[in-house]
């Protein structure tokens, strides 16, 4: 649904006010955080601000939040909202779960919770959030109400849409992306050794903003990217190339490897598997 951030709110609570809201809503973001913030916001708002302390300290008995562990959300994390509402609410009207970068439910996870939607529990209501809606199941997304909640960028993080942690791996990530494009194969298949020694939630982080990198300078090119151009300076020095043409087969590459790290146990050899695919 097309509205402004403050509309959808709006419409989202008055929905619950009136008793005429949703089961489950799904959105859509380029920025997970803030949109968790804003759920909690309209949580606050339905439970008539009585357990706004509780809610903050993350220690609201009928709300729980589900997000990735590791690379993927798990079939247990998604039974484990299922066992906790098996009973009503504890202090509130509406038992409330948040599913955080729900593109990452797993096949078993989603399945799973493919069911709960298909037989809504009454007072039982999901937040799905997710910066790739492509990447849910349509079964999913056709039983949600679909909001897009845009956020301006207000730097580099944000606009990668990366939590503190990941963000270190910023300049690393940067560095391996002009050497892609400049450094000869069998060098940096010798440099590469260092990246494979991490752990794989590490180098999926790292494919991952490599991801999101091309994504940016291809979306710069195109103009559709509203932001001070001295934000992403890095970006478009490291990611040298202007064809257009270039930057998408890249990224349609970067997300091949991306699948395909999921299933391969050697780490270095997918990531010279990008190496040698790499024009």
């Amino acid at each position: 649904m097309n509205m402004n951030k403050e509309a959808i709110i709006d419409n989202i609570e008055k929905s619950f006010l009136e008793k005429k809201n949703s089961h489950a809503f799904l959105f859509e973001t380029n920025n997970i955080e803030k949109a968790y913030s804003d759920i909690l916001n309209i949580l606050k708002v339905i439970t008539n601000h009585e357990f706004d302390n509780l809610i903050d300290n993350n220690n609201f008995p009928d709300l729980i939040t589900v997000e990735p562990d590791g690379k993927d959300i798990k079939v247990v994390q998604i039974e484990n909202i299922l066992d906790s509402f098996s009973t009503t609410s504890v202090m509130g009207s509406y038992s409330v779960y948040i599913i955080k970068s729900a593109e990452k439910l797993n096949i078993s996870a989603s399945n799973k919770i493919l069911k709960f939607l298909e037989e809504p529990e009454k007072n039982i209501v999901g937040f799905f959030i997710t910066t790739s809606i492509s990447k849910m199941l349509p079964t999913i997304k056709s039983r949600c109400e679909i909001f897009k909640l845009i956020y301006p960028y207000e730097n580099l993080q944000d606009l990668l849409s990366v939590n503190d942690e990941q963000y270190l791996f910023v300049d690393e990530t940067l560095d391996l992306a002009f050497k892609l494009n400049s450094t000869k194969k069998y060098v940096l298949m010798n440099q590469i050794k260092n990246i494979a020694k991490k752990e794989r939630v590490e180098i999926e982080t790292i494919l991952d903003i490599l991801r999101k990198a091309y994504i940016i300078k291809y979306d710069y090119l195109l103009k559709r990217l509203t932001c001070d151009k001295n934000m992403i300076d890095k970006i478009l020095v490291s990611v040298d190339t202007n064809d257009i043409l270039v930057l998408a087969k890249r990224i349609k590459l970067i997300e091949q490897i991306q699948n395909e790290f999921k299933f391969n146990l050697n780490k270095e050899l997918i990531l010279n598997k990008m190496i040698l695919l790499w024009e």
